[in-house]
């Protein structure tokens, strides 16, 4: 009896075979670019071709390309790294009241009134717009999260008063200018805050009654 065993030592075609055999599996076959890589490949290529004849003779293309890759990464690092800080300091800046603050309704009113005994027009309409936001937060109208803003605030109480939309629009407008920005309020624009807040307490009172 005789046993057929595999040769320990191929001759050159059964190697070649072997080895063609072997690189043929999918294993060692190359992936395919994705369709965002070729858009990007035959981009580049047409963007260094173009700018290849537009540019004098002996121009370096391709280190101009490479500098501009750099500037372009640079600018992407600073926004990701800046942007964070500055929306979280926009946040701060846009809330109605600050992150940390626990003040209540008592606490607000006697805010106006310090602000009133001191004559700053600016203090009484801030604290006096926070106290309608409060007023809106006690009635459900709104929750008093943190970072609230007074744009907000101002959709919700139109929303759910579409009568005073005309008084709350001008107390938010005035709100932002002093509380964000640079402006300053006037007498006319605590007496209109303080009327707002007679008309919202007044519809509020029909409103349970009825």
């Amino acid at each position: 009896m005789f046993f057929c065993e595999a040769p320990l030592t191929p001759d050159d075609e059964e190697a070649r075979a072997w080895v063609s055999a072997e690189l043929s599996r999918p294993d060692y076959l190359p992936t395919p670019p994705s369709a965002l890589s070729r858009f990007f490949n035959w981009l580049i290529q047409h963007l260094v071709s173009g700018a290849s004849k537009a540019a004098p003779v002996g121009f370096p293309i391709e280190g101009f390309f490479i500098f501009l890759l750099f500037v372009i990464l640079a600018i992407i690092a600073i926004i990701v790294i800046t942007h964070p800080i500055r929306l979280r300091r926009r946040m701060r800046r846009t809330a109605v009241f600050d992150s940390d603050s626990t003040l209540s309704l008592r606490d607000v009113m006697k805010r106006i009134d310090e602000a009133r005994a001191s004559g700053d027009l600016d203090a009484t309409l801030i604290w006096s717009y926070r106290l309608f936001v409060l007023y809106l937060a006690r009635d459900g109208i709104l929750r008093d999260t943190p970072g609230l803003t007074a744009d907000e605030a101002g959709r919700a109480a139109q929303n759910a008063f579409p009568f005073l939309t005309a008084p709350i629009t001008s107390a938010t407008s005035v709100f932002a200018s002093v509380r964000y920005g640079e402006g300053h309020a006037s007498a006319e624009d605590c007496a209109g805050m303080d009327q707002l807040i007679a008309a919202y307490s007044q519809n509020k009172k029909q409103a349970v009654h009825a």
